[in-house]
């Protein structure tokens, strides 16, 4: 099998726990939880492209990453479902 993590190893725990608690919480459908998915890989790559978190930041800055990441992801699912809905 394949391990995926985001954005690193050290951070992996924050994108899944975040869109877990919009899908409990929040009520997002599986079109939310994509986008919100989109927006956070999109987030990530902007972040590496810009800098090597992995390595040069450490764990603060992957943490610091993959909260924006969920953030950024969050909210954009929110706001697709309320503009749908």
């Amino acid at each position: 099998g394949r391990v995926v993590t985001a954005p690193t190893n050290g951070a992996t725990g924050v994108i899944p726990a975040v869109l877990m608690y919009g899908y409990c919480f929040e009520d997002l459908g599986e079109e939310q939880m994509v986008d919100f998915i989109l927006v956070a890989g999109e987030v990530e790559r902007y972040s590496k492209k810009r800098d090597n978190f992995g390595g040069d930041g450490g764990c603060q800055a992957e943490i610091g990453v993959s909260s924006a990441m969920a953030a950024a992801g969050l909210r954009n699912a929110e706001e697709v479902r309320q503009v749908k809905y």
